[in-house]
């Protein structure tokens, strides 16, 4: 499973085996079956966490009702950003959509090779992709057209393609603020005029 992280990191950064050795020793792997709940709301996220396979779903629960931040497939990195960063409670329930295997580091080991500028690097750039992925979706959801939102989903997402095709339609509407019905309907839409 470690092999997967490499291959992702190699691609990203360019990271040789001997780069990736300190890391290799420090991550973790754990396995979840479906359903499980991998962080609860008032935990402290204290670990990065990389999808090795499955899905996991990122939400909050406001008045008994899901409200999804995000939604991670294999080869991708994720965690509760203001937990992580600031060592406070999550408000967010971090669950496995499918059973799901993790490859993850805790922070105060990861930041130990900070030393490394490969690793400060990978740091940085992780960090600044999910706050481009919120900002993305952010912007999706700002529009109040359900037909605007799944447009600019299949046009700002890279993995959208990926997401259509692993992720269950239900999850994904809730994704783009959309009931079920309106999601397949608008999904339809879009692919007989493109």
């Amino acid at each position: 499973m470690k092999q997967n992280i490499y291959d992702v990191l190699h691609r990203l950064f360019l990271i040789s085996p001997q780069q990736f050795e300190p890391l290799k020793n420090i991550l973790k792997t754990k396995k979840y079956s479906k359903g499980d709940i991998i962080l609860n709301q008032g935990e402290i996220d204290r670990q990065y966490s990389f999808v090795a396979s499955g899905i996991v779903h990122q939400y909050i629960m406001v008045d008994d009702y899901v409200y999804t931040i995000d939604i991670k497939i294999s080869g991708m990195f994720f965690n509760a950003l203001k937990s992580y960063l600031e060592e406070i409670p999550s408000n967010e329930v971090q669950e496995a959509v499918t059973d799901v295997e993790l490859i993850y580091f805790y922070k105060e080991d990861f930041e130990k090779l900070f030393t490394l500028p490969i690793f400060s690097l990978i740091y940085i750039r992780s960090i600044e992709t999910s706050f481009l992925r919120r900002e993305n979706r952010s912007f999706i959801l700002q529009h109040l057209s359900a037909s605007d939102r799944f447009k600019l989903f299949m046009e700002m997402d890279i993995n959208a393609q990926r997401f259509l095709l692993e992720i269950p339609q239900k999850l994904l509407a809730s994704y783009l603020a959309m009931t079920p019905p309106t999601f397949s309907k608008i999904k339809k839409e879009y692919f007989q005029r493109n």
